[in-house]
Order: C-alpha cells, then structure tokens, then sequence
C-alpha cells in the first residue's frame, strides 16, 4: 500500500505516472480509477483500455450478476448466492433513496423470485453461468408487472406500485437504463486499464455515481480471482 502526498507542482502525478510506467514493463495487471482523466494518455502509450463508466459505449456492469468466490473451483457448490443478496440490498439503498421500508422488503423477497425464475439459487455453481444467465433490471420490472395483474391484497398492492415506480427508469426506456440494464459486457484483455469517471462526476448525481463505483469494486475483485486462475494455468506470478 502507498499514498503519494505533496504540495501542488511537487510532482505528485509524474512520480505516480512513472511507477505505474515501470510496473507495466514489468507485466503487473494496472487497474486505474481517475476522476479526471488524468491518465488517457498514458493508458494510450502503453496499449491500455480506457473505459467510461458514465454510459455503457465500452460495456454494461449488470449488478444481478453474480461473481464466483475465490475459493470456488469447478464441481463445487459456490456459496456466493446469499453473499450476493446483501450486496444487492447495499446497492438498492444507495439508488432508491426514500423508498419505504415496507416497499424496500418487497423488493428484497421479489429479487429471490427473480433469480429463481432464471434456476438460480443457493445450490447453484456459479462459476458455470454465463452472463447472459443472469437477470436484468428488465426482468424485474417484468415480475413487479406479473404480480400487479394478480395480486389483491391492498397493502402488497401499494408496495408493488412503489417498487415498480422506482425501478421503472431503470429498465428500458428510464432516463438511468443506460449503464446497468443488460448482461455484464465488460471485457479487458489489456493489462493496463483505465477507469474513466469523470463523465460520470459531471452529472452531479452522487446516488448514480456511488452505485457505479461499487459495482466497478465488485467487478475488481472478480478481476482477482481470474488473475489468480491465471497464475495457476501458466505458473507465472503476475
């Protein structure tokens, strides 16, 4: 771990840029998150990947996707299911700020429906889905439609109309169904990969910009476990 500190014009940035420089020759995997765009002509000297998290042009994070643990190997049972369900609830409380609690818990349980629509479970191995496996914000609105047509209890009625308010402007058609409603596409053979969030920031949406910033941590560390299969297939140390 390394903090670079120092006055303005100290060389802050040229110390960091010629680090990351030197670690790049040396075959490190780079993950760069920047703000600014600090870093896209770096990244384009060495043959990096810059990627704009403020739309979907480079690739979607699909937060209903589920990463397998580090642990997990082929014919396992991955227990990541449940771990899954609360970053869910986590993500859902930053996006939906002032849904009520009631509305809140009916999105919980109708999440557990979702996934199981689509034969996923706790029992599930996660390591063998595909992207296009798991659910989007489509499906959800979808479900939230189905059980409106048939539900009659009023209380549950009102949840559901809550519920669907909310994610309605994520699903096609909402003003937000740009970055998060499809398959996780994000694909880096690179080893040098840039973060772009400035795009993202200038919205002044923190609520968005919070959510996406998780996502991209619950990609990274996706990121680990793949670079850690890596190491064990080619019997390198990257």
């Amino acid at each position: 771990n390394m903090m670079i500190i120092g006055k303005s014009g100290s060389g802050k940035s040229y110390c960091t840029k010629t680090l990351l420089t030197n670690f790049a020759a040396d075959n490190t995997r780079i993950f760069i998150l920047d703000p600014e765009n600090e870093y896209e002509i770096l990244c384009h000297n060495l043959g990096g990947k810059i990627i704009d998290v403020g739309n979907s042009t480079d690739g979607i994070f699909n937060p209903f996707h589920i990463y397998p643990s580090l642990e997990a190997e082929e014919g396992d049972v991955d227990d990541t299911f449940n771990g899954h369900l609360q970053f869910l609830e986590n993500f859902f409380r930053v996006i939906l700020q002032g849904i009520n609690t009631d509305a809140f818990e009916t999105l919980n349980s109708i999440i557990v429906d979702l996934y199981r629509s689509k034969n996923i479970g706790p029992e599930t191995e996660i390591i063998k889905l595909k992207p296009t496996d798991f659910p989007i914000f489509d499906d959800l609105l979808n479900l939230v439609k189905d059980r409106l047509k048939t539900e009659k209890e009023p209380f549950v009625v009102r949840n559901l109309q809550t519920v669907k308010t909310y994610i309605e402007k994520f699903a096609t058609g909402g003003r937000n169904s740009n970055l998060w409603n499809g398959p996780t596409s994000i694909a880096t053979n690179e080893n040098f990969i840039c973060f772009n969030f400035r795009t993202l920031l200038a919205n002044d949406n923190d609520l968005i910009a919070n959510a996406q910033m998780l996502l991209v941590m619950r990609w990274l560390d996706n990121e680990i476990i793949k670079n850690k299969d890596y190491n064990a297939k080619f019997n390198t140390k990257r």
